[in-house]
């Protein structure tokens, strides 16, 4: 058959042609765990507790620095700030990305930052349930340790706490620490900057309920999870490798399929979109993300993501589908051919005749069982009494074909129905 491949290979070629496949799939395994590093790095920040008085609103600073020659000015925890009579609304929760002597790079891609609370237990002041933390977050950025904070983002964000504590509520157990959940806090999808500041507040307004039946907030803990940057280098060769070469493969079988005598089915069809799906998933654009700060990476990357998924879950619709079909139609062509053997008249050498046109109109290997029925049903006249007693064998010869009956397209459908070694018996013929 003009463009079959596979069914003309031999069984040694179709072994090595496996064992390369299953070799270079080995082989990428291999550069993903030997010379790749880790994923992803995770590090742990406490926030450091800064006190924004009224004379710094007054010299115009907005933004507070844990550490360094222009880092605020520090309390240890909220008893010392009771005790300088600071008001919660003027306290800071700074942190640093990254840690001190360290640099943020393009090639860590994306910055997902995890927030935590420390909440100690009190009985005059304990967390109620569906209480929600109000937070004014606001992002600065500088790429030099000598330049001006930048804003990068400011907003108004709302958590809800989710937190147990595992002992009893007694007076003999305040101070201790309430078990509660990790909250998402933000992600960046790109790092284009050096250095990120991070500047928290828990304002408190009690004719407004903000930030009330909190519990006491002893501290803010930070997680910030990036890529890293010898991984990225890793997966971005990989993946500029490998898109040409999936490019070729996909152009060679649509090639091979136009060049068939037939026009592409569906299922062809969609494993081409499937090709082009994943070429689009394994584009290295992710290349000019270094250079330039594209921060609707992530986006476009789950978008990606999305058609190939899509793609996918068609493409087994389709396929599980219709060779569902094809099994239902191959127990209706037993039923009809096992009733055809069992007729004693002409009547059966009719309904084997129309059967095969039926499956003639698309099934080639047909033609020929096809032409011998015809030649028989010319001689009716002098055979009245023409009968198939026995059938030796017939095969089903699953060739690259389609069928299509009532707007349904079965795929890999037996195709041939090869009725051979067959008997007539002339009975009554005269000389």
């Amino acid at each position: 058959m003009a463009g079959a491949i596979i069914e003309n290979m031999s069984t040694k070629k179709l072994v090595i042609v496996g064992v390369i496949l299953l070799l270079f799939q080995a082989f990428s395994f291999m550069v993903g765990g030997l010379i790749a590093p880790s994923p992803t790095t995770a590090v742990h920040y406490l926030a450091t507790k800064c006190v924004d008085t009224v004379k710094t609103h007054h010299k115009g600073s907005k933004w507070f620095m844990p550490w360094g020659p222009d880092q605020c000015s520090k309390i240890r925890d909220f008893d010392e700030a009771m005790a300088k009579r600071i008001e919660a609304n003027n306290i800071v929760f700074a942190v640093h990305i990254p840690l001190p002597n360290r640099e943020m790079s393009a090639w860590f891609q994306f910055m997902l930052v995890i927030l935590q609370f420390d909440i100690a237990f009190k009985m005059q002041n304990q967390i109620e349930d569906g209480s929600l933390v109000t937070m004014d977050v606001g992002l600065a950025y500088r790429d030099s340790t000598l330049s001006e904070w930048t804003e990068m983002a400011h907003s108004i964000e709302h958590r809800k706490l989710s937190c147990n504590f595992t002992a009893t509520k007694t007076y003999e157990n305040e101070g201790r620490y309430y078990d509660c959940d990790l909250l998402p806090f933000m992600e960046v999808g790109s790092v284009a900057h050096k250095y990120y500041l991070l500047n928290i507040r828990l304002p408190v307004n009690e004719r407004k309920k903000v930030n009330m039946g909190i519990g006491e907030i002893k501290d803010i803990r930070l997680v910030s999870i990036h890529q890293n940057g010898g991984f990225t280098k890793v997966w971005f060769a990989m993946k500029t490798f490998l898109t040409p070469s999936v490019l070729i493969i996909m152009i060679w079988y649509w090639r091979r399929i136009t060049q068939m005598t037939r026009p592409p089915v569906l299922l062809e069809k969609i494993i081409f979109a499937l090709g082009i799906s994943m070429t689009f998933i394994n584009i290295p654009v992710e290349w000019f993300s270094v250079g330039f700060n594209w921060t609707w990476m992530l986006l476009f990357g789950d978008i990606r993501q999305g058609i190939f998924y899509a793609m996918l879950l068609s493409f087994w619709i389709i396929f599980c589908g219709e060779h569902l079909m094809v099994r239902a139609t191959f127990l209706f062509f037993q039923t009809i051919i096992l009733w055809a053997t069992k007729q004693s008249d002409v009547t059966g050498l009719v309904a084997t005749s129309m059967l095969s046109s039926w499956v003639g109109e698309c099934l080639e290997c047909s033609l020929d069982f096809l032409g011998k029925l015809t030649h028989g049903l010319e001689n009716v006249p002098e055979l009245p009494y023409i009968q198939i007693t026995k059938f030796k064998s017939y095969s089903i010869i699953c060739l690259n074909e389609y069928f299509t009956k009532s707007r349904l397209i079965f795929y890999f459908l037996p195709c041939c129905l090869c009725l051979s070694s067959f008997k007539m018996d002339k009975r009554g013929k005269t000389p």
